[in-house]
């Protein structure tokens, strides 16, 4: 009896060291950056009427929102010229600095990141008097949904579940959507559960095996 109650002292010792590092979790910050036009495209430059971002795994889509002068739709522009001129802005503003200005929008689509929150958003050339407005919506080619942020700086936030887009305009001067980022879910690493498993397996065979003898 001695001997089985040593052999199970020691199975279950070794139990807990395999369970130690399958509780080390694995949660990992994403962020999308706006300084160039997505996949393949550069700064300091006209991005077309979207541009798609994907970032370990997760992607989203930035769309161009307003009409130039003309009548034709107006194109996103990525910016890094350096300082706070760091970002996504649009080739309809009036002052030809290429940012974000009032009647103009960004609609981001980010049905593929929603759960994960709280998402932080960077607004940058935010100085005064710039200032941004911040809609959350499930309406395409819309700000018709609830205004999530008034600000000049930083901000972090929750969306709702039943929305599918954000969307990123001036309320005053122009601005640029720097980045979006949100830390992932929490979940254990697969490699130690698998040592975990094979582990558990084994010694269960072991324990099986003594108590035949």
């Amino acid at each position: 009896m001695s001997r089985l109650l040593k052999l199970l002292g020691g199975v279950g010792m070794l139990v807990l060291l395999l369970l130690i590092p399958s509780v080390a979790a694995h949660a990992a910050t994403i962020t999308f950056n706006f300084d160039t036009c997505g996949t393949g495209g550069g700064t300091n430059m006209s991005c077309g009427s979207t541009a798609t971002f994907t970032v370990s795994g997760f992607t989203i889509t930035a769309t161009a929102e307003g009409l130039l002068p003309t009548g034709a739709p107006a194109s996103l522009y990525a910016k890094n010229t350096g300082g706070d001129e760091l970002g996504m802005g649009m080739t309809g503003d009036p002052t030809g600095d290429h940012e974000i200005s009032p009647g103009f929008f960004i609609q981001v689509d980010v049905s593929s990141i929603i759960g994960h929150d709280p998402l932080t958003v960077i607004m940058d050339s935010t100085t005064s008097p710039d200032a941004f407005h911040i809609y959350e919506t499930n309406t395409a080619n819309s700000t018709s949904g609830a205004l999530e942020m008034n600000g000049t700086n930083e901000t972090a936030f929750t969306i709702s579940p039943t929305d599918t887009y954000l969307d990123f305009t001036a309320s005053g001067g122009n601005v640029l959507l720097s980045s979006l980022s949100f830390t992932t879910a929490t979940t254990p690493e697969p490699s130690s559960l698998v040592l975990m498993g094979s582990g558990i397996l084994g010694l269960a065979g072991a324990v099986r095996r003594k108590l035949k003898v």
